[in-house]
């Protein structure tokens, strides 16, 4: 089986999402910042790879929402701990866990040979932008931009109604 760019990229996303959470755990925040433009930029390049190049296969439609997860949790998980934040911060991983627990059905219907598709949706590609912005803004804060706590915080509100709506809708179109 050929390996694809655009799958080489995404595996490189993982492996980047874990480089990621000891920067920021060692203080190296400009080089975490650095490295989370390279892994949100990452997201956008493998997606438009396999478009481009006809490289849509089941690894990547695996692997590519299984990267923005890790990142997504890791990058959260290693912020709230670094930065003393809130327990308001999880809520950024509401669809998150909703989608795997979506994800546990599909594997259950699986099991019973239930043929079943997954496909990515505007709302899911909204969320995980604002998680990538939300993120971003929490990077800047601490960082190079500090802001009131509101700011983030709304943020982290915003994108946690956005996740919530979207896991529901997502568990919706598991259950047909």
């Amino acid at each position: 089986m050929a390996i694809y760019l655009s799958n080489a990229i995404t595996i490189a996303r993982i492996f980047l999402s874990f480089v990621f959470t000891a920067l920021v755990w060692y203080s190296q925040w400009l080089l975490a910042g650095l490295l989370f433009i390279v892994i949100i930029a990452s997201d956008v390049i493998d997606g438009y790879i396999a478009r481009r190049r006809h490289e849509d296969n089941k690894l990547g439609a695996f692997l590519d929402p299984l990267a923005d997860k890790v990142f997504f949790i890791l990058a959260v998980a290693v912020l709230m701990l670094k930065l003393s934040l809130p327990w308001q911060y999880f809520l950024l991983l509401t669809r998150d866990v909703l989608v795997i627990i979506g994800a546990i059905h599909l594997g259950l219907l699986a099991a019973r040979k239930q043929t079943i598709t997954f496909k990515a949706t505007w709302a899911g590609k909204l969320v995980t932008t604002l998680q990538a912005v939300t993120v971003g803004v929490l990077l800047a804060n601490h960082t190079i931009l500090p802001m009131p706590p509101a700011v983030p915080l709304t943020l982290v509100y915003g994108t946690a109604i956005a996740g919530l709506a979207c896991g529901i809708h997502y568990l919706y179109k598991f259950r047909q």
